[in-house]
């Protein structure tokens, strides 16, 4: 069950929540469900790490960037030293680096490490001093661990986001309520979607996650039970002297603040065609590249109106900066690597803000860090999933007296939704097959049964419904492959045993993508295929551009059509050859396109559309509603002329007569 906190009129979250922490308990969960911008780390920082402060507590931030981590830092660091500078221990703040992880009571890390750094085995002999068996690091954390009281996990939805990339994100989600079960835990993000069930289908397994059958152990899981029963408890904190008891229930108390987007303006921009390299020098651009830098020449990006791009691919992020760059408009791109782009970096760490007039980014900027600038008015998002693209949108922080900022909203066409659905469905199946070939005649805990324990209600409905067919043999293809054990995967991977499993948590995840993905390209019970605008609009509330865009384009697409209706009448019953023709074609082909974007000619190929004959044309004609007809005849050459085809354009009534030229 879920106890709801919820206040129209609380804006920010210290509101929202006020006293309700002093009387937060291990047994309930915490989950702040509420926009960026909202006061969610503020409330961290002003109410949890004072309180703690005060009464010798510890504190534990984790977070999903490393970016995002060195700003809380830094921000930490000014708290602690106001507060409590004895218990900095002569850390400056000039010191800290991503390897720095205690800053006085408080614990800053990211989920990437969290394991590693807090799951290692503390191998003591509890009848020995345990500081002669630990490193002075182990040490350092051991104490530190034994006065925690809240742990906060920000951007929590990154365990959803990311599982289809990162193997940790399930083993993360399931070992925080059980390992962190007697300290305060607190949930946290912006985008609760999909997190939130499986976090409180864990929250509520949380005494019973120790492994059972065998086929389900892991090594792993041993050493949770190993550190459970037999070495010092990490994270052990006991409120007020009370040994924490174990609930018949668990209940989660959220608290939840709407998002307000009503100051942001929606646009949208469209797939362009790949512009192909001349073949002296000059690199071919991808289609997408093309459509942003098109969307820039609009916007004229300055020092005053900076623009932020998000792609999804790098070597995009790459073509828009070499064309800004060669047309001298400062531009940077941050990835991964940060070792192209240290100084960007560095100053959206330090001061929150970037110095170029456009900085392109790839999902590495998409959660918790903040860019903080007046100058940033527009943003470009190539994200077509809502976790990402809300969470992108979010990096520009707004301060009360800056004007709008305007969104672009990339638009794919039907055969990018086409294909990444088809790619998920062939990795679902695969893994699909993969498990039922190994645990389908399991005894004691079925398949199924094993599938619903580790699922939410959910995705496995959308399993049972899953078409797939059962190839017993289907473990022995993939044992072949993996002779040796790679890094461990996400969706397909080998165990310690060099075993082949299937990840039941990540095929949920990439269930719940190709349901969403095929509602924009086939359509529901009732006939619709959903308009992926539509879809955009209903997340920031602003359903009302989709209409005014669609009613614009409508009375385009009419003065598109009384257009070419003119053009059709000048050369009514004129004969053309094939070059004069080759405008009305083009003109009757655009017009079609422009109006019916995902009618006849969608999806097909450039040199299919421009060779089209009679019978399209006269179909695109009739759709359009248009009385033309369009009648073409072979002319044969005379050994030194070649064949030629002779047009000729007559009303619809008169199309029977005119069967010859």
């Amino acid at each position: 069950p879920v106890e709801e906190h919820e206040n129209p009129e609380s804006r920010n979250v210290i509101d929202l929540i006020g006293d309700d922490y002093l009387k937060w308990n291990n047994i309930e969960p915490i989950f702040i469900d509420a926009p960026t911008g909202s006061g969610k780390t503020t409330f961290v920082y002003k109410k949890l790490i004072h309180d703690a402060i005060d009464n010798k507590h510890g504190v534990l931030i984790v977070s999903n960037r490393i970016a995002l981590s060195m700003q809380q830092k830094r921000q930490i660091y000014d708290i602690v030293k106001e507060k409590d500078a004895d218990s900095l221990n002569n850390l400056k703040k000039e010191e800290i680096t991503d390897e720095t992880y205690l800053i006085g009571p408080v614990c800053v890390t990211t989920y990437q490490s969290l394991k590693n750094r807090f799951l290692s085995e503390y191998l003591v002999n509890e009848r020995l001093d345990i500081q002669s068996q630990l490193t002075d690091s182990e040490y350092e954390l051991y104490c530190w661990s034994r006065t925690l009281r809240y742990a906060v996990f920000d951007e929590i939805h990154i365990l959803y986001a990311d599982a289809e990339f990162n193997g940790f994100c399930h083993e993360l989600l399931r070992f925080i309520p059980f390992v962190f079960r007697d300290v305060v835990r607190v949930y946290m993000t912006a985008t609760s979607y999909e997190v939130i069930d499986y976090i409180k289908k864990y929250e509520a397994m949380k005494y019973s996650l120790r492994p059972g059958q065998s086929w389900e152990h892991s090594l792993f899981w041993q050493k949770m039970l190993l550190m459970d029963n037999k070495f010092p408890h990490i994270f052990n904190w006991k409120v007020y002297e009370r040994n924490v008891k174990r609930p018949a229930f668990t209940r989660l108390i959220r608290y939840t603040i709407k998002p307000d987007y009503s100051r942001y303006n929606l646009k949208f921009f469209y797939p362009e065609r790949k512009k192909k390299g001349s073949g002296e020098g000059e690199n071919s651009i991808d289609g997408k590249a093309i459509a942003a830098i098109n969307v820039l020449k609009q916007i004229k990006p300055s020092k005053n109106n900076k623009v932020i791009v998000f792609v999804d691919d790098k070597s995009v992020g790459e073509q828009i900066c070499n064309n800004l760059k060669y047309n001298k408009v400062t531009a940077a791109v941050i990835t991964k690597d940060k070792s192209k782009s240290k100084n960007v970096w560095k100053n959206i760490i330090e001061n929150e803000r970037f110095d170029e007039s456009v900085l392109i980014t790839t999902q590495v900027l998409d959660s918790g860090v903040n860019i903080k600038d007046k100058s940033v008015k527009n943003i470009i998002l190539f994200y077509t999933d809502r976790t990402q693209f809300i969470q992108s949108l979010g990096r520009k922080r707004l301060d009360e007296d800056e004007g709008n900022v305007t969104v672009w909203a990339y638009v794919p066409n039907d055969n990018s939704f086409i294909k990444n659905a088809e790619n998920y469905r062939k990795s679902a199946e695969t893994a699909i097959e993969l498990f039922y070939s190994k645990y389908y005649n399991a005894s004691g805990i079925g398949a199924f049964a094993y599938l619903k324990k580790y699922l939410t209600n959910r995705h496995y409905t959308l399993l049972e419904r899953f078409p797939c067919d059962f190839y017993p043999s289907y473990s022995h293809m993939f044992a072949s492959i993996f002779n040796e054990r790679p890094k461990t995967s996400t969706l397909v991977y080998p165990d310690y045993s060099a075993t082949i499993n299937t990840n039941i948590y990540v095929l949920g995840v990439i269930l719940g993508k190709i349901e969403y993905l095929k509602q924009f390209v086939y359509p529901d019970n009732n006939g619709v295929i959903k308009d992926y605008r539509e879809e955009v609009c209903d997340w920031l509330g602003k359903q009302n551009v989709l209409a005014e865009i669609k009613e614009k384009q409508e009375a385009e697409h009419k003065e598109q059509a009384e257009a070419l209706k003119n053009v059709l009448g000048e050369v009514v019953d004129k004969t053309m050859q094939d070059k004069e023709f080759e405008r009305i074609r083009k003109m009757i082909i655009k017009t079609y396109m422009d109006s019916f974007p995902k009618g006849k000619l969608s999806g097909r190929a450039n040199n299919v559309i421009k060779t089209s004959g009679e019978k399209v044309l006269n179909d695109l004609l009739d759709e359009l509603g248009l009385n033309y007809v369009v009648k073409v005849k072979r002319k044969n050459g005379d050994g030194k002329v070649k064949t030629q085809r002779v047009w000729r354009i007559v009303k619809k009534e008169d199309a029977n007569s005119a069967s010859t030229i």
